[in-house]
Protein backbone atom coordinates (compact mmCIF):
# COMPACT_ATOMS: atom_id res chain seq x y z
CA UNK A 1 0.00 0.00 0.00
CA UNK A 2 1.57 3.31 -1.41
CA UNK A 3 2.04 6.37 1.19
CA UNK A 4 -0.29 8.31 -0.47
CA UNK A 5 -3.56 6.16 0.12
CA UNK A 6 -6.48 7.40 1.91
CA UNK A 7 -8.93 4.38 3.29
CA UNK A 8 -11.85 4.43 5.43
CA UNK A 9 -12.88 3.03 8.40
CA UNK A 10 -13.40 -0.88 8.27
CA UNK A 11 -11.42 -1.19 5.32
CA UNK A 12 -10.82 -5.08 4.61
CA UNK A 13 -7.22 -6.04 2.20
CA UNK A 14 -6.82 -9.77 1.04
CA UNK A 15 -3.20 -10.61 1.18
CA UNK A 16 -0.98 -9.89 -1.87
CA UNK A 17 -3.10 -7.07 -2.42
CA UNK A 18 -1.05 -3.74 -3.93
CA UNK A 19 -3.03 -0.53 -3.87
CA UNK A 20 -0.94 2.61 -6.23
CA UNK A 21 -0.25 5.64 -5.10
CA UNK A 22 -3.17 8.30 -4.60
CA UNK A 23 -5.86 5.98 -4.69
CA UNK A 24 -9.04 6.39 -1.89
CA UNK A 25 -10.80 3.47 -0.63
CA UNK A 26 -13.83 4.17 0.72
CA UNK A 27 -15.40 2.76 4.27
CA UNK A 28 -16.83 -0.51 4.75
CA UNK A 29 -14.96 -1.71 1.83
CA UNK A 30 -13.56 -5.25 0.92
CA UNK A 31 -10.33 -5.75 -1.42
CA UNK A 32 -10.04 -10.00 -2.53
CA UNK A 33 -6.63 -11.46 -1.60
CA UNK A 34 -4.36 -10.72 -4.89
CA UNK A 35 -6.20 -7.70 -6.24
CA UNK A 36 -4.54 -4.68 -7.86
CA UNK A 37 -6.30 -1.77 -7.09
CA UNK A 38 -5.57 1.17 -9.36
CA UNK A 39 -8.28 3.37 -8.54
CA UNK A 40 -10.43 4.75 -6.05
CA UNK A 41 -13.49 2.39 -4.89
CA UNK A 42 -16.43 3.66 -3.37
CA UNK A 43 -17.65 3.21 0.28
CA UNK A 44 -19.11 -0.10 0.62
CA UNK A 45 -18.15 -2.37 -2.02
CA UNK A 46 -16.01 -5.64 -2.76
CA UNK A 47 -13.32 -5.36 -5.30
CA UNK A 48 -11.35 -8.17 -6.68
CA UNK A 49 -9.06 -9.08 -9.71
CA UNK A 50 -5.99 -7.84 -11.66
CA UNK A 51 -6.49 -4.94 -12.07
CA UNK A 52 -8.84 -5.16 -9.43
CA UNK A 53 -12.87 -3.96 -10.42
CA UNK A 54 -16.18 -4.68 -8.39
CA UNK A 55 -16.39 -8.41 -7.58
CA UNK A 56 -19.40 -8.97 -9.92
CA UNK A 57 -17.82 -7.74 -12.83
CA UNK A 58 -15.00 -9.91 -12.03
CA UNK A 59 -16.76 -13.34 -11.56
CA UNK A 60 -18.67 -12.47 -14.90
CA UNK A 61 -15.12 -12.19 -16.54
CA UNK A 62 -13.79 -15.59 -15.05
CA UNK A 63 -17.63 -17.43 -15.87
CA UNK A 64 -16.84 -15.72 -19.74
CA UNK A 65 -13.19 -17.20 -19.84
CA UNK A 66 -14.28 -21.04 -18.35
CA UNK A 67 -16.78 -20.73 -21.37
CA UNK A 68 -14.25 -19.86 -23.79
CA UNK A 69 -11.62 -22.40 -22.50
CA UNK A 70 -14.12 -25.56 -22.42
CA UNK A 71 -15.26 -24.29 -26.03
CA UNK A 72 -18.86 -23.29 -25.26
CA UNK A 73 -18.09 -19.56 -26.98
CA UNK A 74 -16.66 -19.34 -30.41
CA UNK A 75 -15.05 -16.37 -30.44
CA UNK A 76 -15.05 -14.16 -33.82
CA UNK A 77 -13.15 -11.69 -34.97
CA UNK A 78 -13.63 -8.67 -37.93
CA UNK A 79 -14.50 -10.60 -41.46
CA UNK A 80 -15.33 -14.07 -39.34
CA UNK A 81 -18.31 -16.09 -40.36
CA UNK A 82 -20.71 -17.43 -38.20
CA UNK A 83 -19.36 -21.29 -38.74
CA UNK A 84 -17.20 -22.87 -35.58
CA UNK A 85 -13.42 -23.97 -35.91
CA UNK A 86 -14.60 -27.22 -37.40
CA UNK A 87 -17.14 -25.61 -40.26
CA UNK A 88 -20.11 -25.94 -37.61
Amino acid sequence: ISGSVVMGDFVMIGGGTGVRDHVSIGNNVKIAAAAAVHSNIPDGETWGGYPAMPIDRFYRQMRTLQRIVRGDVVMRGPGSTKEGPDGE
